[in-house]
């Protein structure tokens, strides 16, 4: 039988109970997906509604359409950003880390303030998506730019 480091099992009740902390407050149902990556037995016994194996089209949509989100996860962190839903990012404890992205997608957005630190309040607060859009509205034209250089280059090559 695999045995969790105590730190470990305090970070995931924490989690737990934020989840439900949340949900008492916002009158929300719990909707989980366990076990993406790996099978685990602490995630048992969680939320009001279980998905198994979500396709990409059911996990955006899932979250595009919840009213919170809690996640660990760095796509969940975007898509919840891209649909513009209140959420909580958690640092993951086990598998494989993705913080060091999250950090970096949070900060360049403004919003570090998402990461969870022990208080839920933050998932309540309305975020400025205005800010945000104009950001990623900023890094979508840079991106645009550099991918027409770059095409432009390789058209050059290719007539030589």
């Amino acid at each position: 039988m695999h045995k969790f480091p105590e730190r470990l099992k305090e970070l995931r009740l924490e989690k737990k109970l934020t989840q439900s902390e949340l949900a008492k407050q916002t009158g929300c149902k719990i909707v989980i997906s366990p076990h993406m990556e790996e099978y685990r037995k602490a995630d048992e016994g969680i939320g009001d509604y279980i998905c198994y194996d979500l396709n990409p089209y059911d996990f955006v949509k899932l979250l595009s359409e919840a009213k919170y989100v809690c996640t660990d996860s760095f796509h969940g962190t975007v898509f919840s950003i891209i649909t513009h839903r209140k959420f909580t990012t958690f640092y993951r404890e086990l598998g494989q880390s993705t913080n060091s992205r999250i950090d970096n997608l949070l900060s360049t957005f403004g919003l570090a303030d998402r990461l969870y630190k022990g208080k839920i309040e933050y998932c309540l607060t309305e975020i400025d998506y205005d800010a945000v859009d104009n950001i990623l509205c900023e890094y979508r034209k840079e991106s645009l730019s550099f991918f027409k250089e770059a095409c432009s280059l390789a058209d050059k090559s290719d007539n030589e």
